[in-house]
């Protein structure tokens, strides 16, 4: 009796790995069916021969049913952890869709700054044209001025190179972080690779160890079954009798444990399903992001080469500004400091400090938002 426990539990334990390993196998090659002519003869016969034999079972087959069941239970909680690093993955890539975010906003509120400095130029070349009507009775006057604008415009394209250095470079500096946070992604998920190839290796050679150890237990089996022949010719007319009185109660075993291995394949299929579905959702997702990556730094890269252009543009018109020496002169007389309803209006900084040297607060009738780079409330404070 203990010889059909240890077969039912052996053939039991097989199923089971075997079902593990199609599962693992699966992840890998998703085509893979399971093989109903190996898993369920064994799964059947084993828990049929173990429910049959477990009223002779002794405490060592007990052992070593309880540590089959104890490496099924190490096997799913890895599962679980494989799982947790993949949540992991997912929350990391979250985080740089937002560092991405971030960047788009800073590059948008470069471009507005740019606009508000065209617009000025704007302002500057209709002031620049009602001041020529007055060039013929301020020759003198202007020639001096002329001198004063030719510095300020000096000033002005230091001031404006220099900004567009510091946009370049944090351009550059956001740029290289991206770059380093996508190789770091990359070698974790790399890594994630190498650990799982690893497990696969580790677990295929458990199986081969199984595999061995059950060979060689099939053989002390076989040997034994040869010397208990005897004993069970004597002992197979004696279940034949109690076969017959427990065959009803087993035909009744057998449909409910039919229908418990209908409704756990069921429940396995379902199992299956679902990881498949989340596999090939989290392999689109990142896909999908990886995609939206590439776009956003190609956007980024468009928009650099605009404001470039933007920046050249702006250099022209001023150099061109600078050639025209009565009108430049005239423009810089009533743009330093002109009167509209009680509003003080100035070009830049440098012409505001020649009247307020530490800078005016708003409310003041020459504050300019454009004038108040950082926002604080203060225009051109030193």
């Amino acid at each position: 009796m203990e010889a059909i426990l240890l077969i039912g539990v052996l053939a039991f334990i097989y199923s089971i790995i075997y079902l593990v390993y199609h599962f693992i196998r699966k992840i890998r090659y998703p085509e893979k069916q399971l093989s109903k002519k190996i898993f369920f003869p064994f799964f059947i016969g084993g828990l049929i021969l173990t429910i049959f034999g477990a009223p002779f079972a002794d405490s060592g087959s007990q052992a070593k049913l309880n540590s089959a069941l104890e490496k099924n239970a190490k096997i799913t909680k890895e599962n679980k952890d494989l799982k947790a690093s993949s949540s992991l993955m997912q929350k990391e890539i979250k985080k740089l869709k937002n560092d991405v975010t971030d960047l788009s906003k800073k590059l948008s509120d470069s471009s507005n700054a740019e606009q508000q400095l065209k617009d000025q130029q704007t302002g500057f070349q209709k002031e620049k044209d009602d001041l020529n009507k007055q060039i013929s009775d301020q020759q003198t006057e202007l020639q001096k001025e002329k001198d004063d604008l030719n510095k300020q415009i000096s000033d002005q394209q230091t001031e404006l190179q220099k900004e567009k250095d510091d946009l370049n470079k944090q351009i550059s500096d956001q740029q290289t972080e991206l770059q380093k946070e996508k190789d770091d992604l990359n070698k974790q998920i790399s890594d994630q690779q190498t650990e799982l190839q690893k497990e696969k290796d580790d677990l295929n050679k458990q199986i081969s160890d199984q595999q061995t150890e059950l060979q060689k237990e099939k053989d002390d089996l076989n040997k034994q079954i040869s010397d208990q022949q005897t004993e069970l010719q004597k002992e197979k007319d004696d279940l034949n009798k109690q076969i017959s009185d427990q065959q009803t109660e087993l035909q009744k075993e057998k449909d409910d444990l039919n229908k418990q291995i209908s409704d756990q394949q069921t429940e396995l299929q379902k199992e299956k399903d679902d990881l498949n579905k989340q596999i090939s959702d989290q392999q689109t997702e990142l896909q999908k992001e990886k995609d939206d990556l590439n776009k956003q730094i190609s956007d980024l890269t468009s928009k650099n080469s605009d404001l470039q252009n933007q920046v050249n543009s702006l250099n022209s018109q001023l150099a061109s500004t600078s050639t025209t020496a009565p009108q430049t002169s005239t423009a810089t007389a009533t743009t330093s400091s002109s009167t509209s309803g009680g509003t003080e209006i100035f070009a830049n900084c440098t012409q505001l400090r020649a009247k307020y040297p530490s800078g005016v607060p708003e409310g003041h009738p020459a504050y300019n938002p454009a004038l108040d780079r950082d926002k604080d409330g203060y225009a051109c404070e030193r």
